[in-house]
């Protein structure tokens, strides 16, 4: 019954978020509170949301302070000469701009945080999507897949996560997968330069291609209330500002919510001495934060409900008893195949700690080692699917950074998402991974 309300919630989800019936703020909340009411577990409702809040509270804060953080610099015109600059390196080039975007992911997400590389990559190359005309919903193309493959790295959780159940070293567990990842990037680079084709494709059918050097001069036309904000003289302060923020993350010197709180206010600071203005600017680009962030919480809800209410668990026992005994030896190809649409069915710790071991225990039982398991389910859960679930807190900030719905990029994404893990997947067929 628990796995009937377990599905049933994220059925309904999806269908009143593609259908746009409700605000994901309202459906987030709503649509699981009365799922659990009518599962008979309303008595633990608030102590289930509460649960589901606590662990996505980080990221909603994170957000908020992210986003006035960037959106103050790009007031400033701190990322003008960085945008100008990758547009004459590529010479406005749609397809290199995609490959630009990809890159810079991959470089950005080495250090598998997935947060630091949304922050580092959308302020950075958004601008270039808007000033080129390129539809922003496609920038998640090359986004997802760059840090789904590279989530499979052994500091990323993933695989922290499946070395803990199957009691191996986290780096035997990962090395027989380097072929693998290197193919799935290389197949994530043709998928780019074939998505960046078919909008150059796209834009010139509907004559809205840019040439590169009149889109910067064009850039420079601005109102006089945003030349008024402009602060060129604090560029290399500006700069350097950010360059410490980053390395306080990427260094764990400081938890990333407390380096953004101390660089929006430093950047306030720096560029705007007026408490007026200050107060202005916080509130302009607050609004947008505040709405992501209520996002965020009331996925927390969701979260919540389906994990601490057992519905998750119940639902994962479900989906294991339908593979047919006789298919038991093809188990881990199985897996491979399903693993990024788990992700959008269940959070990380539900598929790793909840569904894991009794694949493992079932692929065991007909002479299947536990480790084939453990590789298939990084072939896409958690790691190419997680950048588009429902129930990963960084999903929704690379939605909002980009101000699309997640729903909108599930639709462009996910495809090219899962042609990447069901490669990736061959792959260890053919390297002899799952045997």
């Amino acid at each position: 019954m628990l796995s009937a309300f377990g599905f049933g919630t994220i059925l309904v989800l999806m269908i009143v978020l593609r259908k746009k019936w409700m605000s994901p703020v309202v459906a987030l909340a709503l649509i699981p509170t009365i799922s659990c009411i009518l599962a008979g577990q309303a008595k633990n409702l608030g102590s289930y949301i509460a649960t589901g809040v606590k662990g996505v509270a980080t990221n909603g804060i994170i957000f908020i302070f992210a986003v006035c953080f960037f959106g103050i610099l790009t007031d400033a015109g701190v990322f003008d000469p960085l945008v100008n600059g990758i547009i004459k390196l590529t010479k406005g080039d749609v397809v290199k701009v995609f490959i630009g975007t990809y890159l810079i992911t991959m470089v950005g997400h080495l250090d598998g945080a997935g947060a630091t590389t949304i922050m580092i990559v959308v302020p950075a190359m958004l601008p270039i999507y808007k000033k080129l005309n390129i539809n922003k919903l496609l920038m998640c193309i090359p986004m997802c897949i760059a840090i789904g493959v590279e989530n499979i790295f052994p500091w990323g959780g993933p695989p922290l996560r499946a070395a803990t159940v199957l009691e191996m070293d986290l780096i035997e567990l990962w090395l027989p997968l380097i072929p693998v990842q290197i193919i799935g990037l290389i197949v994530g680079l043709i998928i780019v330069i074939f998505v960046g084709k078919k909008e150059k494709s796209r834009l010139q059918a509907a004559g809205q291609l840019v040439d590169g050097m009149t889109c910067i001069k064009d850039s420079q036309h601005r109102t006089p209330e945003q030349v008024a904000l402009l602060r060129p003289k604090m560029l290399l302060v500006n700069w350097l500002l950010i360059i410490v923020v980053m390395l306080l993350m990427c260094l764990s010197i400081l938890p990333t919510v407390a380096a953004f709180m101390i660089g929006a206010g430093c950047s306030l600071l720096f560029n705007y001495r007026d408490t007026n203005l200050q107060k202005k600017l916080i509130t302009e680009h607050g609004t947008d934060a505040i709405y992501m962030s209520a996002i965020l919480f009331s996925a927390g809800v969701l979260i919540g409900v389906l994990n601490q209410s057992g519905m998750a668990t119940a639902m994962a026992e479900t989906m294991i008893a339908l593979v047919p005994a006789s298919m038991s030896g093809l188990l881990a190809p199985i897996v491979a195949f399903v693993s990024a649409p788990l992700s959008l069915l269940f959070d990380p710790d539900t598929i790793y700690y909840g569904i894991m071991p009794v694949l493992v225990e079932t692929a065991e039982s007909v002479g299947v080692p536990g480790v084939a398991i453990g590789r298939a389910l990084l072939m896409g859960s958690a790691t190419l699917g997680t950048m588009l679930s429902p129930l990963v807190g960084a999903a929704y900030m690379q939605s909002g950074m980009l101000g699309v719905d997640l729903v909108d990029e599930q639709r462009v994404c996910f495809k090219w998402c899962w042609l990447v893990s069901i490669c990736m997947g061959a792959a260890c067929m053919v390297l002899g991974l799952f045997a």
